[in-house]
C-alpha cells in the first residue's frame, strides 16, 4: 500500500469494505448529476483561457504541485478534455502554498445537495465530564475517492499547453464533502460498532472519545490499524494518540475537566488583527469588495459556537452585506457604513476577553412560562415552591404584527417586572416555557428576523444586565 496510487487505494482493500457493507460505494466511484441532460454539451461548447498563469515563482511551485499529483496518481495527463477548468494558488495560514481548482462553471451545472457537518457544537452534545481525547486526520482525504470515467473528462486543467484530468475527487467540486463524508461514514458506523467509542469528524479530522485513558489508548492504536486496512492514508504527523482532557479542535481549546472551551490563542490573534483593521477601513469609509464583507462575517459566525449572543452585534454587518448583493451581485463592491461601527467595536471585545462557552446545559428551579394574544398577555413564574400569576393588556404602546413577536413581547414584559426576584440568586439560567416554537429557537439562537430582532436585543440586555 506504500506506493499505491491514491484513487487506488481504496479499491485495492474491496474484501474489508465489503465486510462493513461498504464496497458499492467504492465500486461505483463518483458520477457525474448535471441539472439536465444538455449540460455536457452546452459544456463542450464553451470555451474559456483556463490554463494557469502567473510569475517564475508560482509557474515553478504550480509545476512542482502537479508533478507530485501526477506521481501519486490524483491527475493524468490525457488528449481527452470537454471542459477545462481554472486553477490558482492560495497561500495558507501556515505558509504553505495550495493549488485550487476553480469549478464554478460545473458545480453551476451540477445538482445541489445538502450535507451537515458535525461541528462544536455536536461535539459538546456527545462530551462529557472527565472524558479522554486522541485526534486522526487523514492525509489528502478527498483524493481517496475515484472520479468515474464519465466525469473525468469535466474536471480538465490546462498547463503548458498541456492536458490533465482529476482521477482522484478534487475538492473544488461542489459534490466533494458530501460525497467523501458518505463514504467515511461508513467506516466510522463500523468504528462505533466494533469499539465502544465516541466519535465525531469534521471532515478529515477524526476524534475519538472515552472515560478510561488506558482503554482509550488501545483502541486509538486499533482504530488507526483499522482505517489502514481500509486503504485509508493517515497525516501521523497531525495525530494526538496520547489521550487528553484539554486539547485542540476546530480551532477551539476544550477542557473536559472544568467542561469549558474557548477559541485558540493563534485563532484569537488573528480574529483581532482582521477586526481592528475592518475597524479602520469603517472608519475611513472605504471601498471594499462584497466577497471580503462576506468572508469576515463567515468568520465572525465561526465563533457563535463559544459566543451565542454574537448575533446581536452582526444585524448591522448582514444588512450592509445582504443590500450590497442585492443591488450589485457578488462581483461587486461597497462603501462600508459607519453604522457597523458599533458591531465591530463589541464583537472585538468579546474576543479580547475571550470568557470560555461553558459546555454543561444548566438546570434551574426558576421557570417563567409566558402566553399571549392579540389583547391580553400573561406570565406565570415557579420559584422556591411558590406560583406566581401576572397577566396584563397591550397598551398602546406596543405595535406588535405577529404572533411571534406577541410571544416575545410578552416574555420581555415578565422579565422586566420580575427581573429582581427571577435574578436574585444570581443562577447563571432560566427555564423559559413557551408553545411558541419560533420565540423559543430565536431566544435559545439569540438569532431573529429583522422585524423581530429589537425586542430579542432588548430581552438579552434585560436579562444579561
Amino acid at each position: 500500500m506504500k506506493n499505491m496510487l491514491f484513487p487506488n487505494r481504496l479499491k485495492a482493500r474491496m474484501t474489508q469494505w465489503e465486510q462493513i457493507q461498504g464496497e458499492q460505494m467504492i465500486l461505483q466511484g463518483v458520477q457525474p448529476l448535471w441539472t439536465s441532460n444538455q449540460v455536457p454539451k452546452i459544456l463542450e461548447q464553451m470555451k474559456q483561457s483556463s490554463a494557469f498563469k502567473g510569475i517564475k515563482i508560482e509557474e515553478e511551485e504550480y509545476s512542482k504541485q502537479l508533478l507530485e499529483k501526477l506521481n501519486l496518481g490524483i491527475i493524468k495527463e490525457t488528449d481527452h478534455i470537454i471542459f477545462s477548468n481554472l486553477t490558482f494558488l492560495v497561500r495558507r495560514s501556515d505558509g504553505l502554498v495550495m493549488k485550487i481548482l476553480n469549478c464554478s462553471q460545473i458545480n453551476s451545472m451540477t445538482q445541489n445537495v445538502h450535507i451537515k457537518m458535525d461541528g462544536p457544537e455536536e461535539l459538546r452534545q456527545i462530551l462529557e465530564q472527565g472524558d479522554y481525547a486522541t485526534i486522526l486526520d487523514i492525509k489528502d482525504a478527498f483524493h481517496h475517492i475515484i472520479v468515474s470515467e464519465q466525469l473525468q473528462p469535466f474536471l480538465g486543467i490546462q498547463f503548458k499547453k498541456r492536458n490533465f484530468c482529476y482521477l482522484g475527487l478534487p475538492f473544488g467540486w461542489k459534490r466533494s464533502p458530501y460525497l467523501f463524508r458518505k463514504t467515511l461514514a461508513i467506516a466510522i458506523r463500523a468504528i462505533i460498532r466494533k469499539w465502544i467509542i465516541k466519535v465525531q469528524h469534521y471532515m478529515d479530522d477524526l476524534i475519538l472519545l472515552h472515560k478510561s485513558k488506558e482503554q482509550l489508548k488501545i483502541m486509538t492504536l486499533q482504530i488507526i490499524d483499522f482505517l489502514q486496512n481500509l486503504g485509508w492514508k493517515l497525516e501521523k504527523q497531525k495525530f494526538i494518540i496520547l489521550p487528553k482532557t484539554s486539547f485542540q479542535y476546530l480551532e477551539q481549546q476544550f477542557e473536559t475537566l472544568t467542561m469549558e472551551a474557548r477559541m485558540t490563542k493563534p485563532r484569537r490573534r488573528d480574529m483581532k488583527i482582521k477586526l481592528k483593521q475592518w475597524i479602520d477601513k469603517t472608519y475611513a469609509t472605504n471601498i471594499v469588495k462584497i466577497k471580503d464583507i462576506a468572508s469576515i462575517v463567515g468568520e465572525i459566525n465561526f465563533l457563535r459556537f463559544q459566543f451565542p449572543q454574537i448575533s446581536l452585534w452582526m444585524n448591522a454587518l448582514n444588512n450592509q452585506k445582504t443590500k450590497a448583493v442585492i443591488l450589485r451581485r457578488w462581483d461587486g463592491q461597497l462603501k462600508l457604513n459607519k453604522r457597523i461601527l458599533g458591531n465591530l467595536q463589541m464583537i472585538l471585545k468579546l474576543i479580547k476577553n475571550n470568557e470560555p462557552r461553558d459546555l454543561l446545559d444548566g438546570i434551574s428551579d426558576r421557570i417563567m412560562t409566558s402566553d399571549s394574544c392579540e389583547e391580553v398577555c400573561g406570565v406565570t413564574i415557579q420559584m422556591n415552591n411558590q406560583i406566581i400569576m401576572d397577566a396584563s393588556e397591550w397598551n398602546h404602546g406596543w405595535h406588535l404584527k405577529s404572533s411571534n413577536q406577541r410571544e416575545l413581547a410578552a416574555v420581555l414584559i415578565s422579565l422586566r417586572i420580575w427581573k429582581t426576584s427571577l435574578l436574585d440568586q444570581r443562577k447563571d439560567c432560566l427555564l423559559l416555557r413557551t408553545d411558541n416554537t419560533t420565540t423559543e429557537y430565536c431566544i435559545r439562537r439569540w438569532r431573529a428576523a429583522q422585524q423581530s430582532f429589537t425586542l430579542y436585543e432588548k430581552s438579552f440586555f434585560c436579562y444579561n444586565c
